[in-house]
Order: C-alpha cells, then sequence, then structure tokens
C-alpha cells in the first residue's frame, strides 16, 4: 500500500511538473506533437500523397 502510494505521489509530481512546463510554455507541447506527428503520420502521408 505505502508502495503504490509513493508511486502515485513521484507520478503526480512529475505530472504537476510537466503541466507547469506545458502552461508556461505552451510551444513545447506543439513542437513534440509535431515531432511525433512527423515521425508517426510522416511515412502514412507519404504513402498516401504518392
Amino acid at each position: 500500500m505505502a508502495r503504490d502510494l509513493k508511486r502515485l505521489a513521484i507520478g503526480g509530481a512529475v505530472f504537476l511538473a510537466f503541466w507547469f512546463a506545458v502552461a508556461r510554455h505552451p510551444e513545447w507541447l506543439t513542437a513534440v506533437g509535431n515531432w511525433i506527428g512527423s515521425v508517426a503520420l510522416g511515412p502514412l502521408v507519404d504513402n498516401a500523397t504518392n
């Protein structure tokens, strides 16, 4: 039980830190989204347009 609470607390702290970072710098989320989109969707888009 204590281990689960510790894991939850760490996860919550990481999530909050990420949330505040994105709230202060929303361009980070856009950059990450664009990167994921280019890596994941790039080949699919290339195949669809060829």
